[in-house]
C-alpha cells in the first residue's frame, strides 16, 4: 500500500504542471494543443510539419500556447529554415511569456536564430517589456548547406536557474553544448511561442516541430510516514564470507 501512495504522488507531481506537446498532425492543428495569435499565417504541410504561408509583404508574424512550466524544465523543438539566414529573416523562440502576444511588450526569454554569414548559433535573451538584453552568445558553427538551416535543439533550466541550450544541426548525430547562464529574473510564465520575421521572399520557407515542454528534474515526494511504521536507514548484507565481522544480516 505504501508502494502505490508513493507512486501515486508522484504521478501526481509531475502532472500538477501542464506538459506541452505537439508533432503537428493536420487534424489537430490549431485547437490540439490550442494556439492563438497569427494561427492562419502557417498550416501543416504533407511532413507533417508546421510552416508558413507565402505572404506578399515582410512582417512578423507569432503563435502561442498555454504553458506554466518556467523553473526544473526542459523544451525540445525542431526549426528550419530553407534559406541562408539574416537579421531580416529569423526565428524567435520564446520559452517563457507573460503575454499571449509575443509582438507586444512581455517579460519572459527568448531564443533568437537567424544572423548573416553562413555561421549560426543559438543566443538566449531575456525580455522585459520591450528592452532585450543577451545572456550569452552560442557557439557559431557552420552549416552542411548554405541555404538550408536546420537543427533539433533542447533548452533546460534547472531549479537553481542555470539555463543551458544543446542542438544538433544538419545531419549530427550528437547534441553539441551551445551554451549555458545563470538568471532567474522571471520564474513564472503564461505562454510558449514562436515569433517569424521575414521578407516575403523568404515569407514561406520557416518550419516549427516536434514541440515538447516538460519537467527536467522529476522530484519525488518523501513518504511522510505515520504512526507505528518501521522506518529501515542502511541495511547489511550478510558479510559471512569476510575476517572479524558478524555472521547475520542486520538493519538499522
Amino acid at each position: 500500500m505504501r508502494n502505490i501512495f508513493i507512486i501515486l504522488l508522484t504521478f501526481l507531481y509531475v502532472n500538477a504542471y501542464s506538459q506541452v506537446k505537439d508533432s503537428f498532425k493536420p487534424a489537430n492543428y490549431p485547437s490540439n494543443p490550442q494556439w492563438n495569435g497569427d494561427i492562419t499565417e502557417w498550416f501543416v504541410n504533407g511532413n507533417e510539419q508546421l510552416q508558413t504561408k507565402k505572404s506578399a509583404v515582410s512582417k512578423k508574424i507569432y503563435i502561442s500556447t498555454a504553458n506554466s512550466l518556467a523553473v526544473n524544465v526542459k523544451w525540445s523543438f525542431y526549426v528550419q529554415m530553407d534559406f541562408d539566414p539574416s537579421t531580416s529573416n529569423q526565428f524567435r523562440i520564446y520559452l517563457v511569456a507573460d503575454k499571449q502576444d509575443l509582438n507586444q511588450a512581455l517579460n519572459g526569454y527568448f531564443i533568437q536564430i537567424g544572423k548573416s554569414g553562413s555561421a549560426d548559433s543559438f543566443d538566449l535573451y531575456k525580455q522585459t517589456g520591450t528592452k532585450t538584453t543577451k545572456l550569452f552568445d552560442g557557439v557559431e558553427r557552420q552549416r552542411a548547406k548554405a541555404t538550408q538551416f536546420k537543427a533539433f535543439i533542447e533548452v533546460t533550466r534547472s531549479i537553481s536557474g542555470q539555463w543551458k541550450i544543446r542542438s544538433k544541426i544538419d545531419n549530427e548525430t550528437q547534441f553539441v553544448t551551445d551554451g549555458e547562464s545563470d538568471d532567474n529574473t522571471y520564474t513564472n510564465t503564461s505562454f510558449f511561442g514562436v515569433q517569424v520575421k521575414y521578407t516575403a521572399s523568404r515569407s514561406n520557407l520557416f518550419y516549427f516541430d516536434n514541440l515538447t515542454v516538460e519537467p527536467y528534474e522529476i522530484i519525488k515526494p518523501v513518504y511522510p510516514g505515520k504512526s507505528g511504521d518501521i522506518i529501515f536507514t542502511e541495511l547489511f548484507p550478510n558479510p559471512s564470507h569476510q575476517v572479524d565481522l558478524p555472521t547475520s544480516e542486520f538493519v538499522e
